[in-house]
């Protein structure tokens, strides 16, 4: 089903417009910054200041308005690892220290902000109906510049952390392919089994595995599984001539 909407093909209504078409119906317009499309429909933000966000409340028949002050505090001059590195790496991975990333070390610009520690930063306040659930916040200006310059440090933080992380996953590929490599050189010399007559009469490969190590004490170092697989191929090369020497036999 298609929404509602304005029916003329012109430009969107401006809020004045809007405020105007509502309150010709006898409603009451609130204008929201978020929530209407969003996952918490019921949490909105007024869009306005002080006043204009108490008499929403009122008129959506809120009896009390709940508020809970931002102090600025230490701890956030300091990034929590969980801010800064994906869910996926462990806590013995990098920024695993306790105190978290020091801030101040990745944008200087915040430093001067620590005079402000013990200060209220912002105060947010809320009224509850069934109908909704209405927000506003009234931020210092300096709390928004820390705001700001926090968010930034964190992104290049974050920048930072990804960029290591796509380091790790390259070092970890190249590991892997020189292990893999080395497990081919050191594989290669089974080759000469093919011609091992003692070999080439064992009927199971756990007894061709066996032998492969009698023969090449080396190859102990290597995964189990890398040896099996070998001796697979081994064992099928086997079947294979033989096959062909009965053929040519008949």
């Amino acid at each position: 089903m298609v929404p509602a909407s304005n029916q003329n093909q012109g430009e969107v209504m401006d809020i004045q417009e809007i405020r105007d078409k509502i309150a010709k119906h006898e409603l009451i317009p609130i204008h929201v910054t978020n929530g209407i499309d969003g996952a918490e429909r019921s949490a909105l933000w007024v869009d306005g200041d002080l006043d204009t966000f108490l008499e929403s409340c009122k008129h959506i028949g809120a009896r009390a308005i709940f508020f809970q002050f931002l102090d600025l505090y230490e701890d956030l001059f300091f990034a929590d690892p969980t801010e800064i590195r994906p869910d996926r790496f462990h806590a013995d991975d990098e920024y695993d220290d306790e105190s978290g990333e020091d801030l101040t070390k990745v944008e200087p610009k915040l430093k001067p902000f620590k005079q402000h520690i013990g200060d209220h930063m912002s105060v947010t306040m809320m009224c509850i109906t069934p109908e909704a659930r209405l927000y506003y916040m009234d931020q210092e200006p300096w709390g928004e510049g820390f705001a700001a310059l926090r968010s930034a440090a964190i992104e290049t933080l974050q920048n930072g952390w990804q960029a290591r992380l796509i380091e790790l996953e390259e070092e970890q590929e190249a590991k892997e392919r020189e292990e893999e490599e080395r497990e081919e050189r050191a594989l290669k010399p089974l080759d000469s089994l093919l011609k091992d007559e003692t070999f080439c009469t064992l009927t199971t490969q756990a007894e061709m595995f066996e032998y492969a190590i009698e023969e090449f004490p080396e190859i102990k170092d290597l995964h189990p599984e890398a040896v099996r697989d070998k001796i697979k191929i081994l064992a099928n090369k086997v079947k294979v001539a033989k096959k062909r020497l009965k053929a040519r036999k008949k």
